[in-house]
């Protein structure tokens, strides 16, 4: 698998583990979070499915002993015991509720249980990271671009997206933290406070799909009010004239990332180590 192909798996276990995060409630709430995201991460983490009493479990056996992660709303994940105990713990018959062994262990879970919910979510994601081969050298960085350049002049915004896409991570680029009032814009920046608290942006990447037209601004570009998000879209648009465009501008991306990840021909880095 090619680095590009890895980097963008890499994206989608990041976007998988925002989602489960983001719907784990508060304890007791009621709130049911995303099995599909959780699903997503453990079938690409070192543990096998097992269904049990109702129970869907989740099974691995590492350095420091068998662990079983019941995915429910609370996410716990147990050490050091077997699939059985579990399944008393979570889902007893009557009859066994009464022996006074497992009594103490449906009541007080926490000699076995060593994380949950947020936790549990967070320590998957890093498994899942892991696990995955992010490096990569400047052939690969390299390659990017020109695939990105071939589809900007082939006018293929779809694959220009995702590029983009592709230097943001490496860069570190994310989203404006409001929409943008013109949809056909797509934005990558460093989003940072001055002094006072004003919200400024630089590097910007902008790419308008309708234009075609990809855009690179050092910045810092103010990015707090409307006036600001819509003076990003003229930019985009090139109402507004700054910065690098089109082949300059992947080019100079190139540079920040050989720059940041302190890569030269040869060598090799990682992808979120520098």
């Amino acid at each position: 698998m090619e680095f590009s192909e890895r980097l963008m798996e890499k994206i989608q276990v990041d976007q998988w583990a925002a989602r489960l995060q983001s719907t784990i409630g508060p304890p007791a709430s009621g709130a049911k979070i995303d099995k599909e995201a959780a699903r997503a991460l453990l079938s690409r983490a070192p543990f096998s499915r097992r269904d049990e009493r109702g129970l869907e479990l989740w099974v691995r056996d590492a350095d420091h002993g068998r662990e079983v992660l019941v995915l429910d709303n609370e996410l716990p994940l147990y050490r050091g015991t077997d699939v059985a105990d579990v399944v008393v713990r979570k889902n007893p018959y009557v009859r066994e509720m009464f022996k006074p062994r497992n009594f103490l262990h449906i009541l007080w879970d926490t000699g076995a249980r060593i994380t949950r919910r947020h936790e549990t979510a967070s320590l998957l994601h890093e498994l899942v990271l892991s696990g995955m081969d992010l490096s990569f050298s400047t052939e690969d960085v390299e390659k990017i671009r020109l695939e990105t350049a071939a589809s900007l002049t082939a006018g293929l915004a779809d694959r220009v997206s995702r590029g983009l896409g592709l230097f943001a991570e490496l860069l570190g680029l994310t989203v404006p933290p409001a929409a943008l009032p013109d949809a056909e814009v797509e934005a990558r920046g460093a989003f940072s406070r001055a002094e006072g608290g004003k919200l400024l942006a630089g590097p910007l990447v902008l790419y308008h799909e309708g234009r075609n037209r990809l855009v690179l601004v050092p910045g810092p570009v103010p990015a707090a009010t409307r006036e600001d998000l819509a003076r990003m879209c003229a930019l985009a648009r090139g109402d507004e004239q700054a910065g690098e465009t089109g082949e300059k501008a992947l080019r100079k991306l190139v540079e920040m990332v050989l720059e940041r990840y302190r890569l030269a021909p040869g060598s090799r880095a990682t992808a979120g180590k520098f």
